[in-house]
């Protein structure tokens, strides 16, 4: 049932006329959200200018597992195709598409990002869905697969924020300062 109606929902937006402009401004979104290579550079840029080296460093850690996660365990074990035919795997490393990898971690570092630069929160929001919608558009994933990404990348950070907080917690606990 979920297979069909996504099936149906992908159908009924990928029909829509696609001209170059747009379909260039989803590729360059997709393009940067590859690999997280966007959230690296703005990640790094704050955490660095702040001289907050364990949150860069949580920051990091937090792509890094959440890759692993999707790309190694998840979409081997699940081993959904992708929506069109004529993608070519060979450009991105992986012919799966459960969950959208482009969508756990756009959303996972936009919400990581939110919460240490609030000012910015909306921006970051707002990078994270045109990044998750160019791989709707270009026809890399259903809509299952972004929603799941996404649900994914948030629970995800979500997880290893409370873990690095008790750890650094607990770390203090047992070396107090002089």
């Amino acid at each position: 049932m979920w297979s069909q109606l996504d099936q149906q929902i992908f159908n009924s937006l990928y029909q829509f006329p696609s001209f170059f402009f747009i379909k260039a401004f989803f590729y360059l979104f997709s393009l940067i959200g590859d690999g997280g290579f966007i959230w690296i550079i703005l990640g790094t840029f704050y955490y660095l200018k702040k001289k907050n080296w364990g949150k860069w460093f949580e920051f990091i850690s937090t792509l890094a597992s959440l890759s692993i996660l999707v790309i190694l365990i998840l979409k081997p074990f699940f081993q959904r195709p992708r929506p069109l035919t004529g993608y070519n795997p060979s450009l991105s490393g992986d012919e799966f598409s459960f969950p959208s990898g482009h969508a756990a971690s756009s959303w996972a570092m936009a919400w990581f990002l939110a919460r240490d630069w609030p000012a910015k929160r909306y921006w970051f929001y707002l990078l994270a869905l045109l990044i998750t919608y160019s791989r709707l558009y270009l026809g890399k994933h259903y809509p299952a697969d972004l929603l799941a990404g996404t649900l994914l990348g948030i629970a995800w950070t979500v997880f290893l924020r409370y873990c690095f907080f008790k750890l650094h917690h607990y770390w203090k606990k047992r070396n107090p300062s002089p």
